[in-house]
């Protein structure tokens, strides 16, 4: 048995279908790339568009929506009246500021009426002298670290250096120390 091999076209083979392989690879990669950023450019465009819709949404019932509201006096009498949002709104407002007084929730989770003034010093009596208080804390906390780090560091260097002194003292008044050293001054001032 006997196999014969034609290798006439097999360059030309070999490069179709090498070529045909590199651009599927190149127009997969391509169409790939293009879907991610049609997707996230489509999203941040939808985002936009829904977030300017519902501002929008907002706005227009805000201004446009009527609103009834009953009041009933002592006697059962009730006063209607129909209102937009934005003008409800704007009432309530102006009855606040003109009355000077407002409801608030106090820490036992009961509304109290209030004035502005009274408010306000609720609000620093807590909170401002909380903070106030928490900084300073920390600030004189650092202040007292760095005194104990100096203190500790004076207190080390001031002792080496005394001992160091006391140690030398005590090593010069030996024998042998004097001894040493005559030994080295007469080394140092002979001559050959």
């Amino acid at each position: 048995m006997k196999i014969t091999f034609e290798m006439d076209n097999l360059q030309d083979l070999i490069e179709k279908s090498v070529s045909g392989n590199i651009e599927e690879a190149v127009k997969s990669q391509v169409e790939d790339t293009i879907k991610e950023q049609v997707a996230k450019l489509g999203g941040d465009i939808i985002s936009e568009v829904v977030t300017k819709n519902f501002n929008e949404f907002v706005n227009d019932y805000i201004t446009n929506t009527k609103i009834t509201v009953r009041k009933e006096d002592f006697w059962g009498d009730a006063d209607v009246n129909e209102y937009t949002v934005e003008e409800y709104i704007k009432k309530c407002l102006k009855e606040r500021l003109d009355n000077e007084r407002f409801r608030m929730m106090d820490k036992y989770d009961r509304y109290e009426e209030v004035t502005f003034d009274e408010y306000i010093k609720k609000y620093y009596e807590t909170y401002v002298e909380k903070e106030i208080k928490k900084k300073m804390d920390s600030y004189f906390e650092d202040i007292r670290d760095q005194i104990n780090r100096t203190m500790k560091e004076t207190f080390d260097n001031t002792t080496k250096d005394m001992l160091s002194n006391t140690v030398l003292n005590i090593l010069t008044q030996n024998n042998t120390y004097r001894q040493l050293e005559n030994n080295i001054k007469s080394i140092a001032t002979k001559q050959d």
